[in-house]
């Protein structure tokens, strides 16, 4: 599904934000991407959703080589990924049943359709009634759960999520992790980047570590 091989970055300060990075997530797992800040975890999630190209080494996605794709073939790939992104990447003055509908929309769905499936998502992560807030009113973990409903709506093969945790505490963080964890019973394969290791090691889930861009260390607690 999605496999790392031999990547580095190297930005044009010659800044390495990652050096001869190589690992695999299989159709179907979940799998955390662990590591500080710093470590390179957004910089493999971006180069994954073809937002950055590795220096040297390729990204692959179902066989597809992320730095290669442009126009429908760039398109394709984002189609199948849903994003949470680490500062929501939300339109704040929009309502939150827009910012959820909007992977629909783009698609064509038609409005009143996308309206039902909004109302679904939005109880999943703990939001119902919220459909007609301005996102720009709501507290920073209310943004986080409307950003993983819009990342969720479609139903995508592979869900990234940059460090979706990060701005709640233990309770909703968890709640977060449980609904990502549902989402993966259902067939996505999820790649979440997290700097809590204590996180990481309760689940037992399979892990990567990464250190100042290297990998370190990958396997199950």
């Amino acid at each position: 599904m999605i496999q790392v091989l031999s990547v580095s970055k190297r930005y044009e300060d010659g800044y390495y934000g990652l050096r001869d990075v190589t690992f695999k997530v299989e159709a179907g797992q979940f799998v955390f991407l662990t590591g500080e800040s710093g470590a390179g975890k957004s910089t493999v999630l971006r180069m994954i959703y073809r937002a950055e190209r590795p220096t040297s080494g390729t990204v692959l996605v179902d066989g597809v080589d992320t730095a290669a794709a442009h126009g429908n073939s760039l398109t394709a790939l984002r189609r199948k990924i849903g994003m949470v992104f680490q500062d929501y990447m939300l339109l704040f003055d929009r309502s939150v049943a827009e910012n959820v509908a909007l992977p629909l929309i783009v698609r064509g769905v038609d409005k009143r359709a996308a309206a039902g499936q909004v109302d679904s998502c939005l109880e999943r992560v703990g939001l119902s009634g919220y459909q007609n807030r301005v996102c720009c009113s709501l507290s920073g973990g209310e943004k986080q759960r409307v950003a993983l409903a819009r990342a969720l709506i479609s139903k995508p093969d592979i869900i990234l999520a940059d460090e979706p945790t990060g701005n709640l505490d233990l309770s909703n963080g968890e709640k977060i992790v449980e609904v990502l964890r549902d989402a993966n019973r259902g067939g996505s394969t999820v790649f979440m980047a997290t700097h809590d290791l204590y996180l990481v090691q309760s689940t037992r889930l399979p892990f990567v570590r990464l250190r100042g861009g290297r990998k370190v260390e990958e396997g199950n607690f």
